[in-house]
């Protein structure tokens, strides 16, 4: 049943027991702030659909529960060290206002609010709420931010591709066992061996055998998804959905109208394209180059052959963990796509070819030169395969439906593009960010001819020549432009025009103008002073970035999968708001104090 905190003060509340001298001095530290503003702002009535309305045993405090969950991700602390802190600091006991009957407190109760937390909106109220009151005390000013993402990983294993089908393999099978013993204990003797006898085992090879035990894992994978892909029960298993997802990412099945897939096979001279990330140099358990071998393809019948000599991979004819003639051959490691498995613990984790395996946080922030403080504004986190160029207009959609859009928002390269520039303006905001992409060689663009803007007609180009022909494409909206050649041939800017360039021919959608446009003026723009001093402030993103992985574990997360790491990094970039506020506050306090002493009496 839901209940909220009684505010009202109470002789029972622990700081009244301590000395005055203790006291005095914990209401000039940060406990006293923590105590008066940030508690007294915490929206319990967003988590009252987390209660039933009058049934049941009413709740622990949720402001004590959500307070706690700030101060972990403020002090970095472990939930051991937290509940250590909750039980015996007394600035814990000060700064949650905590009662006798409020010390105790199971750390199991502290798990279960935890995961009803996540996925609920009431985070994101909490932080919205918190944020805005300190904004609108300090009297901050919205009107400049800047915006930056940062590379998280959560709290998973760092896979090889060899280990990532390893593992994948093992999780099924001991889910397997778990849920259908009768279907595991028909399994082929094979698969009990490899990956369930001593777990890890099969990928702790030489470089040199990795490839080959790459082959043989996949072959092990198909054979398993086949064999169960009538299983309805089965199918429905979280694990038989990350074979399936792990086989469909990773590795090509011929179909029965198809030739049998080709096997990857090592051999002296064919090197195989590099791996799909940095971490595939090493194997399953740190040890071996594994795609980086030398390899050739052959037909899997002459592996099969092969593999039959080695006695590492060599098995009796009757239990094969898979079949002779599995139709399955690995992709090349370029093939494989961003958004794929990284691990079966973390199946949302995905892979950024610049930052690596895991999650990425967007993360804005004022940056008035103004203010007393600078807060973090909005952050969320996604996926690390995510172009950061999506973000963009989300971000400035969330801040103007709080008030506090900004007028002018620095970031760099990667949230700009001419369709950015566009929405952005349209918002009322002015995107402050370098232009993707290299200037065109010519001189002469698009956005250079004589155009109507209101039917989107070319009329000429800068020279004043007319195209002789306009015809409409298929979309009836596309343009395809003649000019006379023999004009533009005799133009003395055809060698840097884009259509000189052409022949005389030009094709152009009417968004290409616009877009064109955007370009550049943007690209003009960074070039000038004005742009270049103003953009210096977005450099300071960068310390917070940093802020956020020394102090407040931000570079790894203590939980995994999606929605337990925004839940993480939305508390994570409330501690570090939080933070800043109490420290501002402290040293005002401070300051006044000190002041008050050299006042004569």
């Amino acid at each position: 049943m839901f209940r909220p905190i009684d505010k009202q003060t109470s002789m029972d509340e622990l700081h009244f027991w301590m000395p005055d001298e203790s006291r005095e001095r914990l209401k000039r530290t940060w406990p006293e702030i923590f105590r008066t503003q940030i508690m007294r702002i915490i929206p319990e009535d967003a988590f009252a659909s987390l209660y039933h309305a009058f049934q049941g045993r009413p709740n622990f405090p949720v402001a004590i529960l959500v307070g706690l969950s700030i101060l972990k991700e403020m002090l970095d602390l472990t939930d051991e060290a937290l509940m250590d802190s909750f039980r015996f600091d007394m600035r814990f006991h000060y700064a949650l206002g905590l009662r006798l009957e409020e010390t105790e407190l199971a750390i199991r109760t502290l798990y279960n609010f935890r995961s009803r937390m996540v996925g609920s909106p009431a985070v994101a109220a909490t932080f919205e709420r918190v944020t805005d009151q300190i904004i609108t005390i300090l009297g901050l000013n919205t009107g400049e931010q800047r915006l930056d993402s940062s590379h998280i990983r959560s709290n998973m294993a760092n896979l090889a591709r060899l280990g990532l089908f390893i593992k994948t393999i093992e999780h099924f099978l001991a889910s397997l066992k778990k849920s259908f013993p009768d279907r595991f204990e028909a399994l082929p003797k094979a698969f009990k061996e490899r990956y369930g006898e001593r777990p890890g085992h099969f990928g702790d090879v030489r470089g040199t055998q990795s490839q080959r035990r790459l082959n043989v894992v996949a072959k092990d994978l198909w054979s398993l998804v086949n064999r169960f892909r009538a299983d309805e029960d089965v199918k429905k298993m979280r694990a038989y959905k990350l074979l399936e997802r792990l086989l469909d990412e990773q590795c090509v099945v011929a179909t029965d109208d198809q030739e049998t897939p080709v096997a990857v096979k090592e051999s002296k001279g064919v090197v195989l394209d590099q791996p799909q990330n940095s971490d595939d140099q090493k194997g399953a358990t740190g040890s071996g180059d594994a795609d980086n071998a030398p390899v050739a393809l052959k037909k899997s019948e002459e592996i099969l052959s092969e593999q039959s000599k080695n006695p590492d991979d060599q098995q009796s004819t009757n239990d094969h963990a898979y079949e002779d003639n599995a139709p399955v051959t690995l992709k090349k490691p370029k093939e494989v796509a961003s958004n794929t498995l990284q691990s079966p613990s973390d199946p949302d984790a995905t892979y950024s070819g610049h930052k690596g395996k895991g999650y990425q946080i967007q993360i804005c922030e004022t940056c008035h030169k103004d203010n007393a403080i600078q807060v973090i504004t909005c952050a969320f986190v996604e996926p690390a395969h995510v172009s950061d160029q999506k973000a963009t207009i989300p971000v400035i959609d969330a801040l103007d439906k709080r008030g506090i859009k900004p007028t002018r928002l620095f970031a760099d390269t990667n949230y700009n593009s001419g369709q950015n520039l566009l929405d952005a303006a349209a918002r009322g905001v002015d995107l402050m960010a370098p232009t993707p992409g290299q200037a065109s060689t010519n001189i002469i663009q698009l956005c250079d001819f004589n155009i109507d803007y209101v039917e989107f007609d070319l009329q000429s180009c800068p020279k004043g020549f007319r195209p002789v022909k306009d015809t409409l494409g298929a979309d009836g909206m596309t343009h395809n432009l003649q000019f006379d050649h023999t004009q533009c041939a005799a133009c003395d800017m055809s060698s840097v025009c884009v259509v000189g360039t052409q022949k005389g021919r030009l094709r152009f959608h009417p968004t290409d103008i616009v877009l064109a446009t955007a370009i550049n003026y943007s690209r003009h723009r960074e070039g000038t002073e004005a742009f270049k001093e103003a953009y210096k402030t977005r450099a300071g993103i960068e310390s917070t970035n940093a802020e956020g992985k020394t102090a407040h574990g931000m570079a790894k997360f203590w939980t995994r999968k999606l929605p337990r790491m925004m839940f993480a990094g939305a508390m994570k970039a409330l501690a570090i708001n939080v933070k800043r506020f109490m420290r501002y506050q402290c040293a005002q306090i401070l300051e006044i104090a000190g002041k008050m002493a050299v006042v004569p009496v």
